[in-house]
């Protein structure tokens, strides 16, 4: 799971980063004016903007992480633009009654109709609706109350997957999906050993 902080938001789009020029601007007017200036001007300007350098790439032998944040004051991480244009691609079912880890950001973000939006985490920082171990939600997460359970870069942190499978598929209803994305490269994160 990745950390969850009072500053940064589940998606990674935090409006107290954007110069002020662009915090009142809807996300798809953004979306449209990255689209015009295209990835390399974003990026220069991103970082121009926020006080940031330009990534130099070299030869890649470096020890250090570019990033301690993921990639996200620099925009977007390169996972998160798949992981976007998979849920926007499956929008039409993050519907009805939608679970999903950590937080409900995706859900607000992506969903259609959706008229119950719970989350489910170990970490009570982030407030989530069931604060359970997925692993050992059995009596917590009701059977069969959901529609689309959404498990975002998530899976790669389980350590009892079959467990967490099982009861993924036991709080989705019949005909629901769960829409899961694994992140093939992530950093170490300091609060993944006290939880999982």
């Amino acid at each position: 799971m990745a950390h969850c902080s009072a500053t940064s938001t589940h998606n990674g789009c935090s409006r107290r980063r954007l110069p002020k020029g662009l915090r009142g601007l809807s996300a798809s007017w953004r979306e449209s004016l990255k689209r015009t200036v295209g990835p390399a001007w974003s990026t220069r300007l991103r970082c121009m903007t926020r006080g940031k350098p330009l990534p130099r790439w070299g030869n890649l032998r470096r020890t250090q992480p570019f990033s301690a944040y993921f990639g996200f004051e620099r925009g977007t991480p390169v996972d998160r633009y798949y992981l976007h244009k998979f849920l926007d691609q499956h929008r039409a079912e993050i519907t009805g009654a939608v679970l999903e880890i950590q937080s409900f950001g995706y859900t607000s973000r992506y969903g259609r109709n959706v008229y119950r939006s719970d989350s489910v985490d170990i970490n009570p920082k982030c407030h989530p609706t069931y604060l359970c171990d997925l692993a050992d939600s059995g009596t917590t997460i009701p059977n069969a109350r959901y529609d689309c359970f959404l498990l975002p870069n998530t899976i790669q942190h389980f350590r009892r997957l079959d467990l967490c499978l099982h009861h993924a598929l036991r709080v989705v209803r019949p005909g629901g999906v769960i829409l899961a994305s694994v992140a093939g490269l992530i950093p170490l994160i300091p609060d993944g050993p006290e939880y999982w």
